[in-house]
This record gives structure tokens, sequence and C-alpha cells, in this order.
């Protein structure tokens, strides 16, 4: 009897993994016709099916990839609704399982972050991130992205604290001058862009903004203090704390600043011409944009 036991539960593990078996190969059938139904733009009937293929292995993470994806062709850019709300949420549950498996794929991260974005959650975006930095504290794609994201908020301090959490991690100088150009170069786009409307911001604070920008920059140029981008960007921070200063003097001295950086950016641009390598067969420099 007790033989007749052990022989019936093997036939049953048998059966077990048979099953299991057909499954997973009903599943990849069920994904290959999706993915034909994908390429002729029915993404509905293909999200259908994906969706089919996890019922049967949960586990295939190209189900859920191109689940996503197809969810993500559905939805409706800039629509807000409940139901494509609906859907983007579905997009962005199926791309973080895939993720799981994948979890250095910077083309999916952004995508589910453009998701949200596009629907109006940007605090899930937010959330999602803010998890990844924990995560990985010393990877600076994070932390670029919580920058981004709580800076098209409207909360530009926030993003600011975020760039200066770039500056501490950054792993060599370089990556050191890079963070501080980020930081001037959000403090002039803050700048520009708030001039009018409810986005005004007074001439005081217009000033601190500008001496933000313009101290971080200075870090960066005493590191890289051959960087155009760096004097670019403090000429032109020069030019918004003059017009926010109110006063003649300040005016004056901003735009002296800022024609001493565009003396510097002529200086390296001339320097960085005659660098360039000559082309031996026309002993002509190449112009910007030809070779490699």
């Amino acid at each position: 009897m007790r033989v007749r036991c052990l022989r019936a539960l093997v036939c049953l593990a048998l059966v077990g993994v048979v099953a299991a078996g057909c499954d997973k190969i009903s599943a990849r059938r069920k994904i290959q016709e999706a993915n034909d139904l994908y390429k002729n733009g029915r993404y509905e009937a293909a999200a259908e099916l994906y969706e089919e293929a996890l019922g049967l292995d949960a586990s295939l993470a190209i189900a859920h990839h191109n689940a996503g994806v197809s969810y993500y062709k559905i939805m409706k850019r800039g629509d807000t609704s409940p139901e494509n709300k609906a859907l983007a949420d579905k997009a962005a549950v199926h791309l973080q399982a895939y993720l799981k498996t994948n979890s250095i794929d910077d083309d999916i991260r952004k995508l589910i972050t453009d998701i949200w974005v596009d629907t109006d959650q940007v605090d899930k975006a937010v959330g999602f991130w803010t998890a990844e930095h924990d995560a990985a504290p010393a990877s600076m794609f994070p932390i670029e992205q919580l920058a981004e994201l709580t800076f098209k908020k409207g909360d530009w301090r926030e993003a600011l604290k975020w760039l200066e959490v770039g500056v501490d991690v950054a792993p060599d100088p370089e990556g050191k001058a890079k963070a501080y150009t980020k930081i001037g170069s959000l403090c002039f786009v803050l700048l520009l862009n708030n001039k009018e409307g409810a986005n005004k911001i007074d001439h005081a604070l217009r000033i601190e903004v500008a001496d933000t920008g313009i101290a971080a920059l200075q870090k960066g140029q005493a590191i890289m203090p051959k960087s155009t981008e760096i004097v670019s960007v403090l000429g032109s921070l020069n030019i918004q704390r003059g017009i926010a200063s109110g006063s003649r003097l300040g005016y004056s001295i901003d735009m002296a600043a800022y024609q001493n950086y565009m003396r510097i950016f002529g200086v390296l641009r001339e320097e960085a011409s005659k660098a360039q390598p000559v082309d031996p067969d026309s002993g002509e420099k190449p112009s910007p944009g030809q070779g490699s």
C-alpha cells in the first residue's frame, strides 16, 4: 500500500511538471501572437494576450515589458481622466515588474516617468525615483530625475537640494563640476521663466537665485576652468542679476562681469578651435558636426 501511495505521488508530481511545462509553452505562443498584433497597431488586443500569457506564467519578464508598452500606446498623453490614469498605472505596474529582473534598463525607468508625468501624476514618479535613490544612493541618474521632477512640480528649492546631493555623491572632480553646472543652469532657467504671472518672483529672490547659481558655477569653474558651458551660463546669470538689481550701479557691475565672462568665453572658443586636429587630406580643420 505504501509503495502504491509513493507511486501515486510521483505520478502527480510528474503531471504537475508536465502541466507547468505546457503552460510555459502556451504562454510563449500567446506572446508571439500578441507581438504580431502589436506590430499591426492592435495594441488593445495585444495587451489582452500578454495578460493571458502572464496568467499562465507570471515569471515572463518580456510579457510584462510588452504589456506595459502596449498600455502606454493605448493611453493618451495629456489626458488626466480616471480611465486614462488607470491605463497609465497598468503600464507602469507591468514595466516595474519587468524591472525586477532588468533593473539597469534606464530607458524603461524613464518611460515609467514619462507615463506618470504625461497623466499629471508627478507625485508617483517622484515616489518611484525616491525608492530608486534609496536603493542606490550614489547613483546620479535617480538624483537627476528627482531634481527635474521636483522642478516641474514648481518646488525649485527642493530641486536645488537634489542637485546639491549630486555634488556630494559625484565620484570625481569632473563629476562635481558637472553637478555644479546643473545647479547654475537650473537657476538660469528659473530666472528666465519666472518673469510674469503667478510664477513671478520678486527682485530680492531673483538676486538670491542668481547668486546661488553664480556661486555654484564658480566652484565648477575652479575645477574645470576651460569649460565654455560654465563661462557662458555665468555670463547669462550676471545679466539676470543685473536686471534684478534695480539700481544703475548694480546693473553696471553685473554687466561688467558679464562682459568679462564673454571675453573669457571667446578666448576658450578660440583655443578649442586651434586644438582641433587638421584633416590630413584637405589640410582643413573639420567644422562642428563633422567626423566622429
